[in-house]
């Protein structure tokens, strides 16, 4: 279940993020990373590397989602 809900949960916190803020979702994706990253190693070993990088680009695609949304809105 932490290979499904932890991109879930990037994606739609980043998307809610980037409607509200304007700049601070950009910093977000590389957040999302590095707090990823001690729980990598906390739950799993180094084979789950990739997941640092699967919550980063959920999150940066939510991101972007969620600013053309703010955008098509105005």
């Amino acid at each position: 279940y932490p290979f499904l809900i932890l991109p879930l949960f990037c994606f739609f916190s980043s998307w809610s993020l980037a409607k509200r803020c304007r700049r601070l979702w950009l910093v977000y994706p590389v957040l999302c990373a590095l707090l990823t990253l001690p729980c990598v190693f906390l739950l799993y070993n180094a084979s789950a590397l990739f997941q640092v990088w699967v919550s980063a680009i959920a999150a940066l695609t939510g991101g972007l989602f969620g600013a053309l949304w703010k955008k098509s809105r105005k």
